[in-house]
């Protein structure tokens, strides 16, 4: 039996009972709580010795229920139990003196362990404070738990333990009667010592943290304790240390300060750091942002760990080429880079992407006797004055130049962030409003049916509606809530209106869910729960963006299964505009191709155009898929695509968006 009283805080029900099961017969006594609140609440009724706590709390974060707790509960031992390890967190973490730290999931014997170990201490504790304990038995407990040393008045070691000798590794006989500087380790200054010393001759306590030097030449760091030794008279006989040894916690900080701000796989810096020197730094610089192509199939093709050296070969080749010293280099990215040149040269940037186009040339990149000369794409840009958003302008223009296959392009564009982030911030305030005030309204164009000859389905479209009354098309605001918070719930608000008017009218209506969407588990589970809630079972048609492209064919595949058994028909919406991926289309659950506007548009002298749509009609039509045709604006369009065989036609010919769903057409 354990003698403390513990105070369990667990917001997993099944986990608290269980713990709480088996704690109770090894502790004196145990309470449980759900949450940090609960338990401080209770805190003037029952005072624990000791805490064991999550971090991942209802309603509060990690280090926001510690600092809590710490605040109420003071300097009573905790012990963290959580799955949660953020580098933030353990840094932070530290800060608040946590006592110790055990991952989920973890072995309850550890558990034990560590209770055991901090009881041992909260008992010495209670000892100590209510023994009067001789010198000689404090001296010896210290002496087995701490490194200690003692110094007459200029600085020459007296008394060594065993334990200093172990960590120092000089023998008692090598370092009796040697200065204490014989540990010091070059990286301390002779300020730092000179401050210590004016401390401890002035007989004041001094704490701190000193590197020392052992005898083999390794680093390491002890959190220390010097106090002066006084005679009766009150004046100085000698000084002793004590010590701890913090290596590894030390250690510990500094790679996570490290992993914090560099790329393990490149070890070259990270976005983080980029960001915060482009913040830091105001003098004219250049940036170019390198990505290589096609680098998906690459790790398609020859697996990721093949993709992994590929990556550490552009590092490696970054630093090889010509004037590299010039410059820095960032991954920022999956297959993304960052070259930053702070000089004054207008053309540094080009040539060195010359430069480093011959250095790939010349040594091409070899893995497991394969052996190819890496692509890559690049944006350059100048910017006069510290922006860290001038990243996401670079990575926009990448976008750019991979759709129009230009290996490198200049980007001079910057000066329009202001009036950007203007835009943005308005349309984000009018887009919150109009989800509060229900000002958010969904339109309905026909599509007509060629074989049936009517109108059989209508996709929903959404609308703002302002205050006045003027009706907002989506291009106007749904980028900008693509960037906010309120995207998502602008989804929700698209599902709901469209199953109602299904469910009002008994009509089918597509609505357009983009593949972010629908791996959103919160978005996914929501649309098929309105479904089964309405009864819409083959009512509604989800449009996907063919364009969006599929880069994870199998979590994609896994989707499309959960709106099949939820008997959601699926459409591909704009197909052609993309890479049309006919092995990908073909292997997924497809009932509909929504051909692409932009061969509609021009189908009517177009050669080109009608033999792509025949293709496309065709091919659906083999794997039992119906064709839309888009963008049907005259009736000339019109009888093309219906001679082509298409099934469905839509567009302003049929009618425009509107609120109603009562339309009839006449040819």
């Amino acid at each position: 039996m354990i003698d403390l009283m513990v105070m369990l805080i667990e917001d997993d029900d099944i986990l608290r009972e269980q713990l709480t099961l088996i704690l109770s017969k090894e502790l004196k006594e145990l309470k449980s709580y759900p949450t940090p609140l609960a338990a401080i609440d209770d805190y003037k009724s029952y005072t624990p010795d000791l805490l064991i706590t999550d971090i991942k709390m209802p309603n509060m974060s990690g280090i926001e229920a510690l600092s809590n707790i710490r605040k109420t509960f003071g300097d009573t031992p905790i012990i963290v139990a959580s799955s949660f390890h953020g580098a933030d967190f353990f840094v932070d973490a530290i800060k608040l003196k946590i006592d110790n730290f055990i991952v989920k999931p973890f072995d309850v014997d550890e558990l034990l362990e560590n209770i055991k170990n901090i009881a041992v201490k909260i008992n010495l504790n209670k000892e100590l404070n209510e023994k009067n304990v001789l010198l000689n038995q404090y001296k010896h407990i210290v002496d087995l738990s701490s490194y200690i040393t003692i110094t007459d008045k200029e600085g020459n070691i007296t008394y060594a333990n065993d334990r200093f000798c172990e960590l120092s590794g000089y023998s008692k006989e090598e370092i009796i009667g040697k200065p204490h500087s014989i540990v010091r380790h070059p990286d301390m200054g002779k300020h730092f010592f000179k401050k210590m010393w004016q401390t401890i001759l002035s007989k004041k306590i001094w704490q701190g943290v000193v590197k020392n030097r052992k005898k083999d030449g390794r680093s390491y760091y002890v959190d220390t304790t010097i106090a002066p030794i006084l005679d009766a008279s009150g004046e100085i006989q000698e000084f002793i240390s004590i010590k701890k040894d913090i290596t590894d916690m030390v250690l510990n900080k500094l790679q996570l300060e490290r992993d914090i701000i560099t790329d393990r796989l490149t070890d070259l810096p990270n976005r983080m750091n980029l960001q915060s020197k482009l913040r830091r730094s105001s003098s004219p610089k250049q940036i170019m942002l390198i990505d290589i192509d096609r680098f998906k199939d690459i790790n398609m093709l020859f697996g990721i760990h093949f993709g992994d050296n590929v990556l550490m070969y552009m590092a490696q080749t970054f630093h090889k080429t010509p004037h590299s010293k010039e410059f820095e280099f960032f991954r920022i990215a999956s297959d993304e880079f960052i070259v930053l040149y702070k000089g004054t040269e207008n053309n540094a940037l080009i040539e060195y992407y010359h430069n480093l186009k011959e250095c790939i040339k010349t040594d091409p990149f070899t893995f497991q006797d394969i052996t190819f000369e890496i692509d890559f794409t690049s944006v350059i840009m100048s910017c006069k004055e510290a922006h860290w958003a001038s990243i996401e302008n670079l990575q926009k223009a990448m976008s750019e130049a991979k759709k129009r296959h230009r290996p490198l392009t200049i980007h001079n564009d910057i000066s329009n962030n202001d009036e950007t982030y203007k835009y943005n911030f308005t349309w984000t305030q009018k887009i919150k409003s109009a989800i509060s005030e229900n000002r958010l309204e969904l339109f309905f164009q026909p599509i007509y049916d060629v074989n049936l000859g009517s109108i059989t389905k209508y996709e929903s479209l959404i609308r703002l509606i302002e205050p006045d009354g003027t009706v907002i098309p989506p291009n106007s605001f749904l980028e900008v809530a693509k960037l906010s918070s309120n995207y998502r719930d602008l989804t929700k608000i698209v599902i709901t209106q469209a199953c109602q008017k299904s469910s009002q009218t008994g009509l089918k209506f597509s609505i357009n869910l983009s593949i972010e969407d629908l791996t959103d588990e919160e978005t996914l589970t929501f649309l098929i729960h309105n479904i089964k809630n309405y009864k819409l079972e083959n009512m509604i048609i989800v449009e996907v963006l063919e364009s969006e492209g599929i880069e994870n064919f199998e979590l994609i595949q896994s989707v499309f299964k959960r709106l099949k058994d939820a008997n959601l028909e699926i459409a591909i919406d704009d197909f052609g505009s993309g890479y049309s991926n006919f092995y990908y289309l073909a292997n997924l659950s497809i009932d509909i191709l929504k051909i692409d506007g932009s061969l509609i548009k021009n189908i009517v002298n177009d050669r080109s155009s009608k033999v792509i749509v025949q293709s496309i009609v065709g091919f659906a039509h083999q794997l039992g898929m119906k064709c839309v045709a888009e963008y049907v604006s005259d009736k000339e369009i019109f009888e093309v695509v219906k001679a082509l065989g298409v099934d469905l036609i839509q567009g302003y010919y049929i009618a425009a968006p509107s609120r109603d769903t009562n339309i009839q057409f006449n040819q």
